[in-house]
């Protein structure tokens, strides 16, 4: 079981307590004493373990102070690493080109190291995010300063690098943010490699579509294998892909001249504006269907802030501005109609 299954069966087992006191109120089920009491037993037998060794959250208030830890472990090891950076950065002219090189492989090694013994000691995901994050840039300030000391010209081979590192430990510590973040290191050096194959020369030249097909591998690498080790972590694979996918659309849509298509910058900002508001209703109507909050949030956010953009592009100087406003808030409307319309048919389908 993993820290998020734990979390699951934590919320199951709260909902049901709830649902029982009601049920118990209204005189619908009552529970014998030694009924009550062997189920009470067992479900503090689970709480507490799961609390021991996942650290998991057991209260709404143990779950606002994680996410105030999650807050700051993340800006502890932004600041670690720009430390670590910025204190090699002041007295690197004092070394020679032997130890510099010598003090930068072995630091992403110690960071690694430095991870391994936080998780062993603390049980909380905390610090060994934060030790984990510091190795991660201390071995993206490794590789960017050897480059630097080279001359070594700019490759997109360093982000695979750089993201097969921060997987590794990712996955040997359940860390989704850190495989996120590498996730999308990964996808960066799918552009990059397929922008040099295909002849051009990165990162000066930018092919969205490129970037469009590793946010689309990204997304179906879940649902196509099925393996434990991919399945455990769906939805980061999911939410980054959908991320991906999104943010190449809006740049396709922003800036049609970088696109590889034949086509007139209209005919390409039409084309993926329309594939784009396909792409994002076809995704919350299957996450809805999933009941995956996390991707139904993410779709609707990017098409009203897309739409919201394309609207203020085509009208705001065409329109009196209470007209422009006026009609915003009827589009608005027109969204809330849409996203009923489409519970109601999803209510009557499960029905």
């Amino acid at each position: 079981m993993t820290k998020r299954e734990a979390e699951a069966r934590i919320k199951r087992i709260f909902a049901f307590r709830d649902e029982l006191s009601v049920l118990e109120q209204e005189d619908v089920l009552e529970l014998s004493p030694a009924d009550r009491s062997a189920v009470a037993a067992y479900h503090d037998r689970l709480l507490g373990g799961y609390a021991r060794r996942y650290d998991a959250d057991l209260t709404k208030s143990e779950s606002q102070l994680s996410w105030g830890m999650r807050i700051a472990s993340t800006l502890g090891a932004v600041a670690f690493a720009l430390g670590v950076f910025l204190f090699f950065e002041y007295y690197w002219d004092l070394f020679s080109t032997t130890l510099q090189v010598a003090l930068l492989t072995v630091a992403p090694f110690l960071g690694w190291a430095l991870s391994e013994f936080v998780a062993r000691r603390f049980k909380t995901t905390h610090y060994t995010s934060l030790a984990v994050l510091v190795a991660v840039a201390c071995f993206v300030a490794d590789l960017f300063i050897v480059g630097r000391i080279f001359n070594v010209t700019p490759s997109p081979n360093a982000l695979l690098a750089w993201g097969l590192f921060g997987l590794v430990l990712a996955y040997r510590h359940e860390l989704a943010v850190v495989m996120g973040l590498c996730l999308l290191a990964l996808m960066t050096f799918a552009g990059g490699f397929l922008t040099n194959l295909a002849g051009f020369a990165w990162p000066r030249v930018q092919i969205p579509e490129f970037y469009l097909g590793a946010g689309i591998l990204c997304l179906a690498i879940p649902l196509v294998i099925r393996r434990p080790a991919i399945d455990r972590y769906r939805p980061v694979y999911l939410f980054v892909g959908l991320l991906q996918i999104y943010g190449v659309l809006n740049w396709l849509v922003l800036s049609q001249s970088q696109s590889l298509l034949p086509l007139s910058a209209s005919a390409t900002e039409w084309l993926y504006l329309v594939l784009a508001f396909i792409a994002g209703g076809v995704a919350i109507r299957q996450c809805i269907r999933s009941e995956w909050a996390a991707g139904t949030y993410l779709s609707a956010v990017f098409l009203v802030v897309l739409m919201l953009h394309k609207y203020h592009d085509w009208f705001w100087d065409d329109l009196p501005h209470f007209v422009f406003f006026l009609v915003l808030g009827v589009i608005a409307v027109a969204i809330i109609a849409s996203l009923r319309k489409m519970r109601s048919v999803l209510r009557e389908a499960e029905q």
